[in-house]
């Protein structure tokens, strides 16, 4: 496991602890190191801290513990600044833009790496959620909410993606729903 790979980095000790404290319930104290972590982090040479951003978004993605990895002044306050300049500093290195809070970032990470198996897997989730979100209530009588013209162009996106999945089951699986989805926003156009 990606957490492993945490212990060998010694500058980042205390966002080891603030993980260990918050897993046994201990959060005022794990927040007392996070605080001590991000200041530790800020002085440390850009190559180190975006390596640490990629493996820590590595873990939240793989644990889909978001809230634990990621805590809302980490993430917002700290990484996403670090991302955007990232960005500007390497706009053909896919990993800041896969770790961007931003779908049309997500995009871009592809664009960049069109075999990165994890990114397509976060995008499709985004992708095919969002749509649902957008139709969550039709099967019911209810309005389509959202264009449903902007969500088959969406689709149609997703649809030229979807060979670079190398896991034929997800491959699958993606296709479906894609296939509901354009249905019901194709049926849903006045």
């Amino acid at each position: 496991m990606e957490e492993n790979k945490l212990k060998t980095i010694g500058w980042a000790n205390s966002y080891q602890a603030y993980l260990k404290l918050q897993k046994i319930g201990l959060r005022k104290a794990a927040f007392l190191e996070l605080e001590k972590f991000i200041l530790n982090f800020k002085m440390q040479e850009r190559i180190n801290r975006r390596k640490l951003i990629d493996l820590i978004y590595q873990l939240a993605e793989e644990t889909g513990d978001y809230a634990l990895y990621l805590p809302w002044n980490l993430h917002s306050n700290v990484f996403q600044p670090e991302l955007l300049e990232w960005i500007k500093q390497e706009p053909t290195n896919p990993i800041p833009y896969k770790w961007s809070s931003d779908f049309s970032q997500l995009k871009k990470s592809i664009e960049l790496n069109p075999s990165d198996q994890q990114a397509l897997k976060m995008y499709y989730t985004r992708l095919i959620n969002r749509i649902r979100l957008n139709q969550h209530e039709v099967e019911y009588g209810f309005g389509y909410s959202g264009d449903p013209q902007k969500d088959l162009k969406l689709i149609e996106e997703g649809e030229l993606l979807i060979n670079n999945i190398n896991d034929s089951g997800e491959k699958e699986k993606n296709r479906i729903s894609l296939e509901e989805l354009k249905h019901i926003a194709s049926s849903s156009i006045k």
